[in-house]
């Protein structure tokens, strides 16, 4: 649900900040057979939270497999503001602190000499030495970015003096109004995104997106999105919620608009590392007051795809950002 739960992640939740994300719409090939992307299609995408379809990424090449792990690191890392950044700085202090004294006397162990600047073959040696030395530690930033996120949360809680994070989340839930986030001023807005952060920076999980969602479903609590992907239909504001399959495979993102109106996406979704999770939007079903009108598959070739970066997950709360539209969701459990 990034926008309403997925990348196109959605009303029922999910997005993260509006800064990042976004992508761009198509149009139906053909108009008899209304694709995923057909004008029609895209206004009941939008009030189920996804404004924009994304056409499918393309393979990932294996040069490509590095960054896709290494980002969402770096994007945790930011996510935990001075936390974060302190934990990264010591991590670097330690890991040079100990990289260059090794690099010198391995060169001198192996060598046999001291290198002198005074000397114009040593400072030749000692340039040649030095690109060698650069190439083999970059091989280490994806460590040294890991080392710094296990780092953050002692870190966090060093600097808050151990918040308790029951009490986080009393402070997200009172900052977040009665209408998913929609009713917020902006200074109101601003309290909250603060709470959420504190929040997410107290993440107890090391794996946020393996959580086991299997049989569960959560209620949008708040989004800083202020469209769609809040349950926004037109001057109206539905209860947004996102319902897990048993299979470990598949969802729901749905919209209620009292007992009358019912827009449910139908998706699936896996794993793609310890922060991310890649959706597929298969269907999109209207149901008015209780009957079915309208059920309607995605084509194969150009389904809707997402992605939700995870930021905080336990038993009975999940924060995650939409990076298409970089818009942030709360979601409680329900069930």
């Amino acid at each position: 649900m990034q926008r309403a739960l997925g990348s196109a992640p959605s009303a029922a939740v999910l997005g993260c900040r509006r800064r990042r994300y976004g992508t761009s719409a198509r149009r139906a090939p053909s108009a008899p057979r209304a694709s995923a992307t057909s004008p029609g299609y895209v206004s009941v995408l939008q009030s189920l939270g996804i404004s924009r379809v994304a056409s499918p990424p393309p393979t990932l090449a294996k040069e490509s497999v590095e960054a896709v792990v290494a980002v969402p690191l770096a994007e945790r890392i930011k996510t935990l503001g001075v936390a974060g950044t302190l934990s990264y700085v010591a991590v670097e202090l330690a890991f040079w602190a100990s990289a260059l004294p090794f690099a010198v006397f391995g060169y001198r162990a192996a060598d046999g000499v001291w290198l002198s600047l005074g000397d114009v073959d040593d400072r030749a040696k000692l340039l040649g030495a030095g690109a060698a030395f650069i190439s083999v530690v970059r091989l280490f930033v994806p460590l040294r970015l890991a080392a710094a996120l296990a780092l953050a949360p002692t870190v966090e809680r060093l600097l808050s003096g151990g918040a308790d994070v029951a009490v986080l989340k009393a402070a997200v839930s009172a900052a977040a109004g009665s209408r998913n986030g929609t009713d917020r001023s902006a200074e109101q807005a601003e309290q909250a995104s603060a709470s959420i952060t504190a929040l997410v920076r107290a993440n107890p999980a090391r794996a946020p997106a393996k959580a086991d969602l299997r049989g569960t479903q959560w209620t949008l609590l708040y989004t800083d999105s202020r469209g769609n992907s809040a349950g926004r239909l037109g001057p109206w504001t539905g209860v947004v919620t996102q319902e897990f399959a048993e299979d470990g495979e598949s969802y729901a993102n749905v919209v209620r608009l009292g007992g009358l109106l019912e827009l449910r996406l139908e998706a699936s979704y896996e794993v793609k590392s310890n922060v991310l999770l890649g959706v597929q939007f298969e269907s999109i079903n209207v149901s008015i007051g209780g009957l079915r009108v309208l059920r309607k598959p995605f084509d194969a070739p150009n389904k809707p795809r997402g992605t939700w970066l995870m930021l905080y997950s336990d038993d009975d709360t999940r924060v995650l950002r939409v990076p298409e539209t970089d818009n942030v969701f709360v979601l409680q459990r329900a069930v």
